[in-house]
């Protein structure tokens, strides 16, 4: 995709530097395109601030406030390309702002709502069910949770511990510190785990019948749009969010004197200190003590009469 831009007397032809650029998101690129429809239709030279604040405005008002946040991202980085490159007379972008409420990061689940949303869970097809009860148990990315493989556990039939590879880390794909992820299983789930049906048709992936995530600029993404309308239609909080279980199960760790590095092992956050770098370990036992202690919480809420096994 191109338009043509006059610029020192001369006439060149401007790339939209997402489509011509190795590793651009593909799918994020064809909404921002699409999403650009009306500045595509003119000299980026005659396009003014006005025209790409009605833009990012008109988003806003259509309900997409973060595309909006994102298209003006793209549009500054590519102005600052044409500026550098006296394609345009002006860096337009540096004067274009937009305001728009964010939303809410706090969200942590109440002890009452881990009883609903379990309990919607359990009404959901297997796969599903097991699906969200690890998410609830475990607090990973939910992508990363998606992907999980037989053959990423240490013992496909008496699973003790999770690893994620690389390629589902939130890491720098080009880090040459291929870091990977160890998660210890609680009891409650290595249950779910063992009692999760097998696909004849891909039996190494643990949950077939979710969607299989596309690709976002070289790492996938789960679509969990369409399980967590069903979740909601079975009783779950209208305003149910995967990530909210990272707020919630660190939360709890830090009501429970457990201090910011540790809360940081569960959620495999990297460190910051200035050692970080020179660390190398492991603390698997200090990581399995602490999700086994949330894991007896939430099946203390769940079960309170103390069931020997949970779907």
């Amino acid at each position: 995709m191109c338009r043509h831009s006059k610029a020192g007397g001369r006439t060149a032809v401007v790339e939209w530097p997402w489509s011509c650029k190795a590793g651009a998101r593909s799918d994020q690129t064809a909404k921002i395109l699409k999403s650009c429809t009306p500045l595509l239709q003119q000299p980026m030279e005659s396009i003014t601030k006005k025209d790409v604040r009605d833009l990012l405005r008109g988003l806003i008002k259509n309900g997409h406030p973060y595309m909006a946040a994102v298209t003006r991202a793209w549009l500054k980085k590519l102005w600052r390309w044409a500026y550098a490159e006296d394609l345009v007379s002006t860096p337009l972008m540096e004067g274009v702002r937009i305001d728009f409420e964010k939303r809410s990061r706090d969200r942590v689940y109440s002890a009452a709502e881990i009883k609903t949303i379990w309990a919607a869970a359990s009404q959901l097809e297997a796969i599903e069910a097991g699906y969200i009860k690890l998410l609830i148990l475990l607090a990973p990315r939910k992508t990363a949770l998606a992907c999980m493989r037989r053959s990423h556990l240490d013992d496909p039939d008496q699973s003790t511990l999770w690893t994620t590879p690389f390629e589902l880390t939130k890491s720098r794909k080009a880090s040459s510190k291929k870091r990977v992820y160890l998660t210890p299983l609680p009891a409650l789930a290595q249950r779910i785990i063992k009692g999760l049906p097998k696909d004849a048709r891909d039996p190494d992936r643990l949950f077939p019948g979710l969607p299989v995530p596309e690709s976002q600029g070289g790492r996938p993404a789960l679509n969990g749009s369409p399980l967590k309308r069903r979740l909601v239609e079975h009783g779950a909080p209208a305003d149910f969010g995967y990530h909210a279980w990272r707020h919630t199960i660190a939360t709890f760790l830090e009501n429970a004197g457990r201090s910011e590095w540790e809360r940081s092992l569960i959620l495999n956050h990297g460190g910051t200190s200035v050692t970080a770098g020179y660390s190398h370990g492991h603390p698997l036992e200090l990581k399995r003590q602490m999700q086994e202690q949330w894991a007896d919480h939430v099946e203390r809420l769940v079960s309170p009469q103390g069931a020997t096994l949970l779907r």
